[in-house]
């Protein structure tokens, strides 16, 4: 139920919104970094996409165990902890000289940024009635883009005056300071009764496998992540092998900004005139599967500018819908859970997909061939087809 507490619960979403962007730009800061890592340690791109994708090995371990976490020790201190966990491992990674020690900093930050997510979705299910909720996660998930889009506005210029290093010690400052943030404004966020357990966890697989509406749509957010961090990686490197080195930052804002506007009016517009969410996902998937090969066609940079606003803009318009569709279907009781269990299964995309790209790439000797722009269109095709047989799924009651 919708809590009548006025501006207390747009503060607490604004704290959520700042904690998620923060964990985004201490996870993206490598992609403008990549070209001058993969000089520094002597890597191909394979080996550079495997970097960038380690990281969800620890975001995947810390999904289903995160609601549990909140609700025993509550969401101000299990974020501001992994919040600092992402700025001390961000820091960390100035002092790295192999491949071998960033991945496994890529690891712990990982750990630190993977209970954010079912945090945030704690507190929305909390504050917001079903209704309200793709405004409300459209805001939230406007975080990865802004984090994307700050990791790609600062990231270029300050490796180029000041070196890789600094880049990362800005990430690490930042996450540093928004756990601080968390940590003294953030109040009231432990329930006064726990609604999750341990046995939670295995309840979360269970409604995993179960409910067919939770695990069709966290099938169709495997297919849009296989995308969506591919493009997050090697967009800089696309680029760069059409010979726009300079204008790398450029296409990263322009992906970002699109996506931030996406977010925030699809699900204002959703909640708004009543769209059916599951509809409006599928839509967005076959544009944004379309929009893909549009993108891999351009040559010149007008054209891959224009191309890079407009692919933002349309895949980011069906992040928010995942999530309010995971708690339509598991029930606010299980929000937090669900979410963490979903995230769960997104995010082994996002873990196989920056690789995949990096090891086609090293077979095209970084030609981005049509095959490359057909692998990762497969994922938002694939979100098509499984949000259509979650046509039939029961919603749960509220």
């Amino acid at each position: 139920m919708e809590q009548n507490k006025g501006s207390v619960k747009w503060f607490m979403l604004l704290l959520m919104l700042l904690a998620f962007v923060a964990t985004f730009v201490t996870r993206f800061i490598w992609s403008p970094m990549q070209s001058e890592m993969m000089k520094v340690f002597g890597i191909d791109a394979a080996v550079a996409g495997t970097i960038f994708s380690i990281f969800f090995t620890g975001y995947i371990i810390t999904q289903i165990p995160a609601g549990v976490l909140a609700d025993k020790f509550g969401v101000k201190f299990i974020m501001s902890i992994s919040l600092l966990v992402g700025g001390l491992s961000s820091y960390a990674m100035t002092m790295v000289s192999t491949p071998a020690q960033a991945m496994g900093l890529r690891i712990i930050l990982g750990l630190g940024a993977g209970t954010i997510y079912a945090c945030c979705a704690r507190v929305i299910s909390n504050y917001f009635t079903m209704e309200k909720r793709s405004m409300a996660f459209g805001i939230i998930l406007a975080g990865p883009n802004a984090g994307y889009f700050i990791a790609s506005l600062f990231g270029p210029k300050i490796l180029h005056a000041y070196g890789w290093q600094a880049g990362f010690k800005f990430a690490a400052i930042f996450s540093i300071i928004v756990a601080v943030l968390i940590f003294l404004f953030v109040k009231g966020d432990k329930p006064e009764k726990a609604t999750q357990t341990l046995g939670d966890v295995l309840r979360g697989f269970k409604v995993l496998f179960t409910n067919k509406g939770v695990l069709l749509i966290s099938l169709s957010g495997f297919g849009l992540m296989w995308f969506q961090l591919a493009l997050y990686n090697w967009a800089f490197g696309y680029a760069r092998s059409l010979g726009f080195a300079q204008n790398i930052g450029t296409v990263g804002i322009l992906i970002a900004i699109g996506g931030i506007i996406s977010s925030l009016l699809s699900g204002t517009a959703v909640d708004k005139f009543k769209i059916d969410r599951r509809k409006f996902l599928i839509f967005g998937y076959f544009i944004t599967g379309v929009m893909i090969f549009i993108f891999g066609a351009q040559t010149q940079l007008t054209g891959l500018l224009i191309s890079s606003f407009v692919l933002g803009f349309i895949s980011f318009t069906t992040n928010s819908h995942l999530s309010a569709l995971i708690v339509d279907y598991a029930g606010s009781k299980m929000a937090a859970t669900a979410t963490g269990v979903s995230n769960f299964v997104f995010q082994f995309a996002s873990q196989i997909s920056p690789v995949v790209i990096g090891a086609m790439l090293v077979s095209t000797k970084g030609v981005f061939s049509t095959p490359i722009w057909a692998v990762m269109a497969a994922g938002p095709f694939l979100g098509v087809i499984c949000a259509a047989l979650a046509g039939g799924a029961k919603k749960a009651a509220e």
